[in-house]
């Protein structure tokens, strides 16, 4: 089902924001110079807001949020060990998200130019990691013409450009200690 999900937006951030943050949210900022290829100095500022319980990030200009990026599950469960598995669920957590966002900024004159850029899939096996992992790891994806890659023999992936493909010893990302869930990922 549906995990982490990116969204390009041009909502507005609220007035007192990053100033004045809701006390469940934290900030930080970058400032970015350069020169162009006129020979033009520029400078930027981009915020990064991030809900501290569920991870959420909202990240932009001064004025605008350009991107949201979120774990549905952990916005629904309060982790992503756990998977959605009905449109009720995912309407629900898509809800929360709408909702925490709001805190922050706002749509301008009832316009939703929100798209989704990145979505994760993912599916979750019991079984032995490591066979599953010997058992897959020659395979290739045709879309994907790079050599696969590997983290330390606990993982791998396959990765394109536009399609990343990874399997992993979910128990071991989240407690440390191997485990017998094995997870898919498919980030689109």
């Amino acid at each position: 089902m549906l995990d982490t999900i990116r969204i390009e937006t041009s909502r507005l951030f609220r007035l007192d924001i990053p100033d004045s943050l809701p006390d469940n949210w934290s900030s930080t900022d970058k400032f970015c110079e350069g020169v162009n290829q006129d020979g033009r100095h520029w400078e930027s500022r981009k915020f990064t807001l991030t809900e501290r319980e569920t991870g959420v990030r909202v990240s932009g200009s001064r004025l605008a949020a350009l991107r949201i990026e979120a774990s549905l599950p952990r916005l629904l469960f309060g982790h992503n060990g756990r998977l959605i598995h009905t449109q009720g669920q995912l309407d629900e957590a898509l809800g929360k998200l709408n909702d925490l966002v709001g805190e922050v900024c706002f749509q301008a004159d009832d316009q939703n130019t929100d798209h989704v850029s990145r979505a994760d899939l993912v599916w979750q096996f019991r079984g032995n990691t490591a066979e599953f992992l010997a058992a897959h790891k020659n395979c290739r994806h045709e879309s994907i013409r790079k050599d696969i890659g590997h983290y330390q023999g606990q993982s791998f992936y396959f990765g394109g450009q536009q399609l990343r493909v990874r399997f992993y010893d979910k128990r071991l990302k989240q407690s440390g200690k191997a485990g017998d869930v094995v997870r898919v990922e498919v980030q689109l």
